[in-house]
């Protein structure tokens, strides 16, 4: 029988991780064809908010589907936490802005 939390947490993390790339990958392409230094593209907003996204449902995804202790569960929470008020600060800058 299939075990469908672990298919969604485990997915959850897969997501976080594919959104890390994309904002990477992107970047280093927008880096090459404009001639843009990667560490002026990698500090704009455009890629903070994947790239915070990313690592904010990789840590839920670990912290549901990974990790056996109590201890690795609130490590992975707490970094959550972190990356989901950097993600709520980053959309309230660029709401402030427009």
């Amino acid at each position: 029988m299939i075990d469908w939390w672990m298919v969604a947490t485990n997915g959850l993390w897969i997501l976080g991780l594919t959104f890390v790339l994309a904002a990477v990958s992107y970047h280093h392409w927008l880096a090459s064809e404009t001639g843009s230094r990667r560490r002026d593209l990698f500090s704009a907003s455009s890629f903070q908010l994947p790239w915070t996204l990313g690592l904010f449902l990789a840590c839920i995804g670990w912290a549901l589907a990974q990790a056996p202790h109590w201890w690795e569960k609130t490590v992975w929470l707490v970094l959550a936490a972190w990356c989901g008020w950097r993600m709520l600060s980053l959309v309230a800058a660029t709401w402030r802005r427009d």
